[in-house]
């Protein structure tokens, strides 16, 4: 094996930096599967198409009218149900947070009474109780009573904010889907029962998106508000509830495979044109990329199955000896209260040295040779990481430890104990979680309940994969992974609900938007073929009919 430059005449279409999809000289044959496109499917990327230029000039009207239509269907009547039992949970610790930890902010901080509100993972947040606490507080100001609108403003709000936000996923997703996927999240049942009702399950699929929009966003752009608002919605997800440790590991595990391709997909083992070549090794990678991704898959396969079983293992030992576990808890937060200062005095020491260095010329930008090799077309996120500089992680990882502060400690009101509570208490909770058998579910519960509810969304969504594989970008294939993802976790886990349904719904609505333009641009393409065919057909009547008459004469 050895390495070759790109010297192939070849020339096809490979997603960039910006998430476009551009000409691009001399990609081996066998690297497409990830990087590139048909030509067919350029105008749903590019825009060129006459029909997308008429979409464009009115897009923005389109997703208004969208977004008023998923505001009219959320608040629309409110007030009319009557609270449920999680929905007074949300009321009693809303009211809790506005009474003692706003109003009254001195006596909880310097006390730290136990009728303050303090995070408790069982009943997940704390931001949703911070917004409604907020709401509540704007009611007070405005002399209006306290109602059961006024409990559920902030999921139906967050459920209008996750609609508008697949705008912003125009030119990685497609004009034309994330016009539909809006559609279809403003339309969804389940989506809209759950911004009507005072529950942490729309603000976790609002941030979690959020988090996709910003990170796609920064890849294109490479700018730093993107990555802090990256780190802000990673933030805000885990705030809202732990399931977003879930995101995070399949967001890790994906962009180690996309890391993986890319390191090795310009690694040629054969040097042969296509032309030369056997009929065998037409089908057979010319590069190291597929055999390196293989075994990336296979040993992530086993470290899942290492990793599930020692989770499972620990869950089961936190539900048998709930004194140990909080006993191990208090230890565990005793030693995060001592040991954050001295990391918070290490971080700023190294962030001096670094810039003195800076300042003294010694830091560059990324290691020279290595920038030198990447190749930014088709390998963006290489060059993504290559270009991000050390300020950028610094202020990232700054920003995300204070607003993680500030919202578990809720206002800085529970200092001893808030810190250690986010971090270890929430992933005890999440770990006991795995196995509990609050609910007795079959395994096919959700896919029973979608057949039920979205059923429509579910087979477009299966289209949707299909579509992606079939013409692949990073962001497809991830909307792929994710759902495929959720979807087999959450029907492994023991606890089920028609709650958790949103984090398995939200990745499936968004395939079925592609699904949906795969429909209509083979509708489309089967329109034009008719018309050739018809426009062939005539073309040979008028030549027959000539020949008669030259025949007759």
């Amino acid at each position: 094996m050895s390495y070759h430059s790109a010297q192939q005449p070849e020339k096809d279409f490979v997603e960039n930096a910006s998430g476009k999809i551009q000409a691009a000289q001399n990609p081996p044959p066998d690297t497409r599967a990830l990087t590139t496109l048909p030509k067919q499917s350029l105008q749903s990327q590019t825009g060129s198409s006459p029909g997308t230029r008429k979409f464009e000039k009115f897009e923005k009207f389109a997703f208004l009218g969208v977004l008023i239509l998923a505001a009219i269907v959320r608040i629309w009547q409110l007030n009319s149900q009557p609270l449920q039992a999680y929905e007074r949970i949300h009321s009693t610790y809303a009211q809790l947070f506005l009474h003692d930890n706003l109003q009254h902010w001195q006596q909880c901080a310097g006390t730290a009474a136990p009728t303050c509100y303090h995070y408790n993972p069982a009943f997940h947040g704390p931001i949703s109780y911070m917004i409604e606490a907020g709401i509540y507080q704007i009611t007070q100001w405005l002399s209006t009573p306290v109602n059961n609108t006024s409990l559920r403003l902030a999921s139906a709000l967050m459920g209008i904010m996750l609609v508008g936000l697949p705008y912003f996923l125009r030119s990685s997703l497609g004009r034309l889907p994330a016009w539909i996927a809006s559609l279809l999240l403003a339309l969804s049942p389940s989506v809209v029962y759950f911004s009507r009702v005072a529950r942490e399950d729309i603000f976790v699929s609002a941030f979690s998106l959020l988090l996709i929009v910003a990170t796609v966003r920064y890849r294109q752009t490479h700018k730093l508000y993107w990555m802090l608002l990256s780190v802000s919605a990673l933030v805000l997800a885990y705030a809202s509830k732990e399931t977003t440790l879930l995101v995070m590991f399949l967001g890790i595990s994906f962009g180690g495979a996309l890391v993986i391709w890319e390191s090795s997909n310009r690694w040629y083992i054969r040097s042969q044109p296509l032309s030369t070549r056997t009929n065998l090794a037409r089908w057979l990678p010319g590069t190291g990329a597929p055999y390196l991704l293989g075994m990336y898959i296979i040993g992530l396969g086993i470290a899942i199955r290492i990793l599930l079983g020692w989770l499972i293992s620990i869950g089961q030992a936190i539900n048998k000896h709930p004194t140990a576990t909080s006993d191990t808890l208090k230890q565990l937060n005793a030693r995060t209260d001592f040991l954050l200062p001295w990391l918070g005095a290490c971080l700023a020491l190294v962030a001096l040295l670094l810039l003195f260095h800076e300042y003294l010329g010694h830091i560059k930008e990324g290691p020279a040779t290595f920038v030198r090799r990447i190749d930014p077309e088709r390998q963006p996120i290489l060059n993504m990481l290559a270009h991000t500089t050390w300020i950028y992680w610094f202020l990232s990882l700054v920003w995300g430890s204070i607003l993680f502060i500030i919202l578990f400690t809720a206002l800085f009101s529970n200092l001893h104990a808030g810190i250690g509570d986010g971090i270890w208490r929430a992933t005890a909770y999440w770990l006991g979680q795995l196995q509990a058998t609050h609910t007795t579910q079959p395994w096919y519960y959700y896919l029973q309940s979608m057949q039920l509810v979205e059923q429509i969304s579910l087979l477009l969504a299966l289209m949707g994969i299909l579509y992606s594989l079939r013409y692949p970008t990073y962001l497809r294939l991830w909307l792929s992974y994710w759902f495929l993802g959720t979807a087999i976790f959450y029907s492994w886990i023991g606890e089920k609900g028609p709650w958790l349904q949103l984090q398995i719904l939200l990745p499936m609505l968004l395939l079925s938007a592609l699904g949906i333009e795969l429909i209509v641009r083979s509708y489309i393409q089967l329109r034009k073929n008719k018309r050739h065919i018809e426009q062939v057909g005539s073309i040979i009547s008028i030549e027959e009919a000539i020949d008669n008459a030259t025949n007759n004469e």
